[in-house]
């Protein structure tokens, strides 16, 4: 169960990242190898990253505010909530039947 919620969680952020990627194209005009390089810094700080891959995911894919939150917030409370399901599923099954 964690393997499929580590999955999952990467390849959020992978989309965050070409989200913040597209943006500082977009803004900048710089090319794909340093936009990845100055994202993967930009996307390691937490605030930050959202805040600029949101805008990137609004400006340069033409997203809604709420498809963009979705993505960058809602992925936060996907993680939590398959954590709870995996919390869950080891609680029941260290249960001892009586």
């Amino acid at each position: 169960m964690q393997a499929i919620g580590f999955i999952i969680y990467m390849g959020i952020g992978l989309v965050q990242l070409a989200a913040v990627m597209a943006g500082l194209e977009s803004w900048w005009g710089i090319n794909a190898f340093f936009s990845f390089i100055l994202a993967a810094i930009v996307a390691y700080i937490p605030i930050l990253g959202s805040v600029v891959g949101m805008a990137g995911a609004m400006q340069a894919w033409d997203w809604e505010w709420w498809q963009a939150a979705g993505l960058f917030f809602g992925g936060l409370l996907l993680v939590v909530a398959l954590g709870g399901i995996t919390a869950l599923a080891e609680w029941f099954g260290n249960r001892k039947i009586a």
